[in-house]
């Protein structure tokens, strides 16, 4: 029976209570927005009764490698993540917070938006590599990596719980290793943990995810390897090995985690294409490059390269999320593109565009 007045009342859960013990069969009461009682047969009157016959009754999810903070404000319900029962999120991954805010300012931006899910931040390294260094392409001087490590410890001390790294992207991916175990062990002196965009997940995988454990072990700090994958067909079947890889870090006391996504696919951007080298003077740099015949067959060989070792010559599986340019190719594949144009999808051709864009 049920021992107060009650505003909720779900009936024949199938309960998954998040503590790791089996999933059992119940009833669960609600008043005032906490849970009250948990039991099977609970009876008596409830302002809202729920028949989740069938149904798993689970805590809100929390999903710790989005990047909400690109839109959360605009789209504050976040229906999105609330439909599929996720009530946390964290955003400023992969080594960016939308618009490298100051912490204490995104966050108050964020309160005063009000919106619905839990939100929590991680400081982007790349942002913070782009403040402390003039030239955020080459190694970091210990003058530059201590300014780093102040910016670090200001951000975590403002609210966000770690750092998150992006070495596939600029300039994050000129970033030493032993650059990253001093910011992790910035992070971790303030409590933070680090997650990481390894700095390769396609044919350098397994060396990366070893470079993202030992960071883990010389900074003493949690590591979450982000979106932990093995991207392209020559890496294909590796899976074990990574996994085995993390199990034996784990068994040795190092704290090394992954989280992952369901589906077959990545989202990224167009300068994964590109070498670390065409980059190091930006966008502008690149275009001279591409103006000299020789550094133009490099670039080219290399973005056909990347495009080819994640879809192989099938273009249709190459979808545009955004881009500023014509946005009315949102949605459309690369393939639908050259169509379009009236030109064969083809390697050759997706690779003028990849420029092109």
């Amino acid at each position: 029976m049920l021992t107060m007045g009650i505003d909720i009342l779900i009936k024949k859960g199938t309960i998954v209570d998040g503590t790791g013990k089996a999933v059992f069969g119940g009833d669960i009461a609600i008043h005032q927005g906490r849970i009250v009682q948990i039991g099977p047969g609970l009876e008596g009157k409830a302002d809202l009764t729920i028949e989740a016959d069938e149904k798993i009754v689970a805590p809100g999810f929390i999903d710790i490698h989005t990047h909400a903070d690109e839109k959360i404000k605009q789209v504050s319900t976040a229906d999105n993540y609330l439909l599929q029962g996720v009530t946390t999120v964290i955003g400023g991954n992969c080594g960016r917070l939308k618009g490298g805010e100051d912490i204490r300012h995104h966050l108050n931006e964020i309160e005063k938006t009000r919106i619905s899910p839990n939100y929590g931040v991680l400081v982007g390294h790349g942002d913070i590599r782009t403040q402390a260094m003039e030239n955020a392409t080459r190694v970091a001087q210990e003058k530059e990596k201590k300014e780093m490590v102040s910016l670090i410890t200001k951000g975590l001390r403002e609210g966000a719980f770690g750092v998150s790294l992006g070495l596939e992207y600029w300039p994050g991916r000129y970033a030493s290793t032993e650059e990253l175990v001093e910011v992790a062990k910035a992070a971790n002196e303030e409590g933070g943990f680090l997650a990481g965009h390894i700095r390769d997940e396609q044919a350098g995988v397994i060396t990366s995810v070893g470079e993202a454990i030992e960071v883990a072990r010389k900074a003493e700090i949690p590591v979450l390897i982000s979106h932990l994958k093995a991207c392209g067909s020559s890496v294909w079947g590796s899976g074990k090995t990574l996994i085995s890889m993390l199990t034996m870090a784990q068994a040795l006391g190092i704290e090394v985690t992954a989280d992952q996504y369901p589906y077959r696919a990545s989202s990224t951007g167009l300068s994964q294409c590109f070498p670390d080298w065409s980059l190091e003077n930006e966008v502008d740099g690149l275009e001279e490059l591409l103006e000299e015949p020789s550094q133009r067959r490099r670039i080219r060989s290399y973005a056909k390269s990347q495009i080819e070792l994640r879809v192989g010559d099938d273009l249709s599986l190459v979808q545009i999320a955004s881009f500023e340019g014509e946005p009315d190719w949102s949605g459309r594949t690369f393939e639908d593109v050259l169509k379009m144009r009236g030109l064969e999808a083809n390697l050759e051709n997706a690779v003028d565009l990849v420029i092109e864009m």
